[in-house]
């Protein structure tokens, strides 16, 4: 069953009973056992509809525009319960979505979770999205220099040692921080100061310049051309402007 707010001739909520689509049978269905980075062993389920539709919405044509369906359930292997509330689905489209295989489809998706955590920390920590300006070529050069940044802390993040503050020394996760062979770009940011103050200045400090040449003796400049000041003169609302 599915509840809608309001009506649209009453204006009450009401509900419409709709079939699931794991009622419908799939062309295919994988299953495989995987384990969390916590170490909790868990059961997945993925079965595909193919050549699935949509209706048309907002004028938006979906006739000629089919998808592979995937519908992913994962388990506890123990207890047998779902790890999570819902299920989640995911659609494959284009014309060569016939050779993405199911394990694959799901698999590939999972590793979003790596890329949104650097997206964040980038826009949070290596200023990001801070840079403002007009022109692409600009943009990308920027970009340039944050992959160069994420670099830096990348190759640093073995070398470093992890310091975290007072109050942060005492949580779970914090405890064996300093037993793992590299550290998270986060951790290594915070750390990365005394990496860095061993590093020799010199390459990093201004260029020395000369200076340039001064007045010579005798030597006289063109006086520059003052204009007379305009003051604005005040008259009185309403009256009508002097010729």
């Amino acid at each position: 069953m599915k509840t809608y707010q309001k009506h649209p001739q009453t204006g009450l909520p009401y509900e419409v009973f709709q079939r699931s689509v794991f009622e419908k049978s799939a062309e295919d269905y994988a299953e495989w056992s995987a384990q969390t980075a916590k170490g909790r062993k868990i059961n997945i389920q993925v079965w595909r509809w193919e050549q699935m539709m949509i209706r048309t919405k907002d004028g938006h044509n979906m006739k000629d525009k089919p998808f592979d369906l995937l519908g992913v359930k994962i388990t506890d292997a123990q207890t047998g319960k779902l790890v999570f509330d819902r299920e989640m689905f995911l659609a494959i489209s284009g014309r060569r979505k016939q050779e993405v295989s199911t394990p694959e489809g799901y698999k590939v998706y999972r590793r979003r979770y790596d890329i949104e955590p650097f997206l964040r920390f980038s826009k949070q920590q290596l200023l990001l999205e801070k840079y403002q300006t007009p022109d692409v070529g600009h943009f990308d050069n920027w970009l340039l220099f944050n992959q160069l940044a994420s670099w830096l802390l990348y190759t640093a993040s073995d070398e470093v040692q992890y310091r975290p503050r007072k109050w942060e020394q005492y949580l779970p996760e914090n405890k064996n921080a300093h037993q793992q062979a590299r550290l998270s770009m986060a951790r290594t940011r915070k750390a990365a100061q005394d990496l860095f103050l061993t590093f020799d200045p010199n390459p990093f400090k201004p260029l020395k310049s000369k200076k340039g040449r001064p007045r010579q003796k005798g030597e006289t400049q063109i006086q520059r051309t003052r204009f007379p000041v305009v003051r604005k003169t005040t008259r009185n609302r309403g009256s009508p402007p002097k010729k």
